[in-house]
């Protein structure tokens, strides 16, 4: 039910995606995977020129690799 998808890696967003359709990974059990497109309307908010870092501490330290968040 996720309507944005943000692409995070070492604490900096990467990107930002509108998923289209989403599916059971092949490589993974229980894991989803999703097809979509680049959300170029929100890349500045999310993203810019050269990544945002992600400042919120109790994102910090998990290794679980999905994070839900309602903005």
């Amino acid at each position: 039910r996720a309507e944005l998808i943000v692409a995070v890696e070492r604490g900096v967003a990467i990107g930002v995606f509108r998923p289209d359709r989403w599916y059971d990974s092949e490589k993974v059990l229980g894991r989803k995977c999703f097809e979509g497109s680049v959300a170029e309307d929100l890349w500045d908010q999310y993203v810019g020129p050269h990544g945002k870092r992600i400042e919120r501490l109790d994102y910090k330290h998990s290794q679980f690799p999905i994070r839900y968040v309602n903005l």
